[in-house]
């Protein structure tokens, strides 16, 4: 007769060891993603900011075409006041995007040359957008009108445009503001040095 054979009492299915390295494989995989993705947004933001600087000096340079001067940095008769608690200081020659009073490039969006004034992706009290105009009184070293506008920390130092004015603006105009492109922040200017 046929011998009966006795069936395995053992289940089938996976073994802890074969668990644990699927767990591991999936976890290597979603850190990489993630890490991709972050690195992707960071490049975002960045063309973000070389774009929005684009549009602003475009606006500029109309106006300046139109009106003889570049906007005044000023936007408002009372610049900055409603500053958010941590953001730093404000000047009443400055321009600042972080401003919520609609100061921020004010000249440009009432008379037309932006729709809207471009802001930071972050616009944090680390990552925003400053101006400042010189219409008169710069003085004789320095072009008449001019401006410079700053971009104060992009996401990745690599993605900083290289076309930049790079010296610090004081050397070839000493009224200028003290600003460089260096690391992360950039500076876009109508003062060449």
């Amino acid at each position: 007769m046929w011998a009966k054979h006795k069936q395995s009492d053992k289940q089938s299915g996976f073994t802890i060891v074969e668990l644990l390295i699927v767990i591991v494989v999936i976890g290597i995989l979603a850190a990489i993603v993630i890490v991709a993705y972050n690195g992707i947004q960071g490049r975002a933001r960045d063309s973000r900011r070389t774009n929005d600087a684009a549009s602003i000096i475009k606006a500029l340079e109309l106006y300046r075409i139109d009106y003889g001067q570049y906007p005044a940095s000023n936007g408002s008769s009372t610049p900055g006041v409603n500053v958010p608690p941590g953001y730093p200081g404000v000047s009443s020659l400055y321009s600042y995007s972080y401003a919520t009073d609609s100061s921020w490039l004010y000249y440009l969006v009432a008379a037309g040359y932006l729709k809207t004034a471009p802001k930071d992706p972050v616009n944090s009290p680390t990552q925003y957008y400053i101006y400042r105009a010189f219409n008169t009184g710069i003085g004789v070293e320095c072009p008449d009108p001019a401006y410079a506008l700053r971009m104060t920390a992009y996401d990745l130092a690599a993605d900083v445009p290289t076309n930049l004015t790079t010296a610090n603006l004081q050397t070839t105009c000493p009224s200028a503001p003290g600003w460089t492109t260096s690391g992360v922040a950039a500076v876009f200017s109508s003062i060449k040095n």
